[in-house]
């Protein structure tokens, strides 16, 4: 009744459908936004974008150098940045926490 009352210029009908409609809409904005935090999406967004930023680096140094040791100890580097990367994903999702 009292939610209603600020809908006086609708309908009737229609007022306790609005009512309905704001409740139903703010329940998906709470899940949405548990289910990120839920997903640790923001972190993993953060992760992907040092990993990607290591990759690319190693990458050029791989196709421009001409020694083998180099591009040994490059690919050494890298088995290391996807370790890295590894451990901060089992890390993020063991973490994740799905509440509402």
């Amino acid at each position: 009744m009292i939610f209603n009352s600020y809908f006086e210029f609708i309908k009737p009908s229609v007022a306790p459908f609005v009512g309905c409609a704001v409740l139903v809409l703010a329940i998906i904005g709470i899940a949405f936004h548990t289910i990120q935090d839920g997903l640790g999406i923001s972190k993993d967004i953060e992760r992907y974008r040092d990993y990607r930023g290591k990759v690319r680096r190693l990458l050029s140094l791989f196709e421009a150098s001409t020694d083998q040791q180099k591009k040994l100890r490059l690919m050494e580097e890298m088995e290391i940045a996807i370790v890295d990367e590894l451990k901060g994903f089992l890390r993020t999702h063991r973490n994740a926490a799905f509440s509402l």
